[in-house]
Formats: structure tokens, C-alpha cells, sequence
């Protein structure tokens, strides 16, 4: 029996969880053992737009479009830490979340200014790196160790911002739209990805370049022929390997309804892509041995689905059917769980599940 068809026969038979049951800590999601994997639990939420894990495991942080919610993995059912929301729209962008090395502190990049601000988990004021910017887009990026984060503008202008003192460091202007931020894993790359506006009149931007944070200079410049955000779904993302040296991304076509996952090489600087059909896909995440993706996608023949990719032979390995559509996704970083953000009710309720091998 294919893995394909006993993942279908496995999700209509799954038992649906209340809310959490005991959470497996010890089998790697991988390519092999897809066709085993179970809900093991579910938290309603108001609509869920993104998903990060503390590097420690022991913390899952959700971005909402009212707050940021922070959940303890081992104690589900207690009430999540809450911060104030970091996305200023379903249009305008989602900000951006990281957790500190020590996973004692969540960075945020907050609305209305692109001010850092880092909340301590141990419920202690934040403390605020305050810059003088103009036109936020509310897409953002942050560096691993906090060193520095960067900040879209509406004209499509990139800043660059010391993470210590607020002092800009950098201006980069090659782009005429944002659309997604990324830092490599080592801070010494950042991936900027164009974007489109609100109309089909607006400005499109339909390139991805990778620049030196060190230096400011344009390392790369790729043609996309589409973009990482698209209307009502900015929770595009750029997503590295574990290692970094790969970075992966959903490239979305609005004028043809193509749709592909690209991959960007970091050493090599080699961009290759792979074609989804007629899916519409967004919410990438590698596991934790940077062989697999997870994927959610949307499509009028084959509904809402997770998708998993192989990532070193660029195939479709399987794809796990929905009732609705899969906002995001996150592989734990110790390769046990898979955190997937879906929808409810449309821009009102979602839902946050883990999936496991049990």
C-alpha cells in the first residue's frame, strides 16, 4: 500500500484530541515513517498567521492577527504567555518573531515603528531598542542571536538596524516591493524576496536577492517569475536548513495560477525550482536532518492539504488531506513534532495542532 493512501486512510481515522495527549519525545519525523503520523494535539486560537519553536524545544510561540502567544510544550492546557500582536494586517505584513539562544526571551519586531522589543519569559518588562523609521511594511526579519534585524519599507527599501544600540547600519535599495525577510542561520546572509501590493495595478517586484550583512553588498539576484506573499496570506516565509545552507520558499504566480517551491543554494548560489501543479502553497519548514519539507497548499482539484517534500530529490512524497487551509507549519528542533497553524473560520479562528510519531 502506498504511503499516499494509508496517510488518507490514517487522517479519517484519526480520533480527534480535546486537547493534548502525552506529546512523544523521541522518534525523527522523516521521509520513512510519514504514513505513522498522528495528532497528538490541538489548541484553538484566534487566526493563527505564523509558528516558531524556542531553540530548546520547550516553547512553541504563535503569531495571531490580536497577539502572540507563547506555549509551554509540556504543560498544553496551562494559559500561554501573551504579548501584544506584532501583525498589522492581513495585507500589510505579520512582523517578526525569534527566540533568544537560551530561549529565555522572545524578540519581536512591533507596530507601528519596527521597534525591537525583547519579552522575557520570566514576565519582566520588555526591554525596547527604539529606532527613528519611516514606512514600516510590517515585514521584518531577525537575526538568530539578536544582533541585528531588518525592516521593509513601502517604497521597497530595506534597513538594517544594530540590535544593541538601535543605530542604523544599512540602507539597501535594489528592490521596488517587499514581500519576505530572511537572516541565514549564522547572520552573515540576508534573503530579501519582492513582493506585490494590494491591486493588480500596484507595483510588482518579482526578484530574490541575497545580501552581505557584513557589507551591505548584493551577493545574488534571482528571478522568481512570482512572489512569496500573495493577498490575505502574508505569512510567506523563507526557510532555511538546519545547517543553512539551503534556503526554501513558496513561489506563487497570481497571473497564471502556477505555483513552485524554490531553492536557493547559499554556498553555490544555485536557485532551482519545483512545480506543485495547480497548488497554491506557503508555510515551508524543513525537519530537523534537512531532508523534508512540510508544506501547506490549497487547490480547487485536490482541496486543502499538507504537503511533504523530498528536499533533496525535489518530489512530493506524500500529502495529508485538510478540512481547511494550513497556515504555517514547524518541525520541533529535536525532529519529533511537526506544529501545523490552519484555519477555522477565515481571518477569525484557527487552530494549532502537533503531529507525531508515536
Amino acid at each position: 500500500m502506498s504511503k499516499l493512501l494509508i496517510l488518507l486512510l490514517l487522517i479519517v481515522t484519526l480520533p480527534s484530541a480535546s486537547h493534548a495527549q502525552d506529546l512523544p519525545s523521541d522518534i525523527l519525523i522523516t521521509s520513512s515513517n510519514l504514513d505513522q503520523l498522528q495528532r497528538v494535539a490541538e489548541i484553538e486560537h484566534d487566526w493563527p498567521l505564523d509558528l516558531i519553536w524556542s531553540p530548546d524545544g520547550a516553547y512553541l510561540a504563535v503569531n495571531t492577527l490580536t497577539e502572540v502567544l507563547v506555549h509551554q510544550v509540556d504543560e498544553l492546557d496551562a494559559v500561554p504567555r501573551s504579548f501584544p500582536a506584532i501583525a498589522l494586517s492581513p495585507w500589510d505584513g505579520i512582523g517578526s518573531m525569534v527566540f533568544s539562544a537560551d530561549s529565555t526571551t522572545l524578540a519581536t519586531v512591533n507596530p507601528p515603528d519596527g521597534d525591537l522589543y525583547l519579552w522575557s519569559l520570566a514576565d519582566e518588562a520588555p526591554t525596547i531598542v527604539d529606532i527613528q523609521s519611516q514606512d514600516y511594511k510590517g515585514i521584518a526579519a531577525i537575526s538568530a542571536n539578536l544582533s541585528m534585524w531588518a525592516i521593509a519599507h513601502i517604497g521597497g527599501n530595506i534597513s538594517l538596524w544594530d540590535g544593541q544600540t538601535g543605530a542604523q547600519i544599512a540602507l539597501l535599495e535594489e528592490h521596488s516591493r517587499v514581500g519576505a525577510l530572511a537572516f541565514s542561520p549564522d547572520g552573515r546572509k540576508l534573503i530579501s524576496a519582492g513582493g506585490r501590493g494590494a491591486t493588480g495595478h500596484d507595483i510588482r517586484d518579482t526578484t530574490l536577492r541575497v545580501w552581505d550583512t557584513a557589507t551591505s553588498d548584493q551577493l545574488a539576484m534571482f528571478e522568481l517569475n512570482g512572489f512569496l506573499n500573495t493577498i490575505l496570506d502574508p505569512a510567506q516565509k523563507i526557510a532555511f536548513s538546519p545547517d543553512g545552507s539551503i534556503a526554501a520558499f513558496t513561489v506563487s504566480n497570481l497571473d497564471d495560477g502556477d505555483s513552485s517551491i524554490g531553492f536557493l543554494d547559499i554556498r553555490q548560489m544555485i536557485y532551482t525550482t519545483i512545480s506543485v501543479e495547480d497548488r497554491y502553497v506557503k508555510g515551508v519548514s524543513f525537519n530537523r536532518d534537512g531532508g523534508l519539507l512540510a508544506v501547506g497548499s490549497r487547490s480547487d482539484s485536490q482541496g486543502y492539504e499538507l504537503l511533504f517534500i523530498d528536499a533533496g530529490g525535489r518530489a512530493i512524497l506524500a500529502a495529508l488531506p485538510f478540512d481547511h487551509l494550513v497556515l504555517s507549519t514547524a518541525f520541533s528542533p529535536d525532529g519529533t513534532l511537526l506544529a501545523i497553524a490552519r484555519e477555522i473560520e477565515f481571518l477569525k479562528r484557527g487552530q494549532v495542532e502537533m503531529w507525531a510519531v508515536p
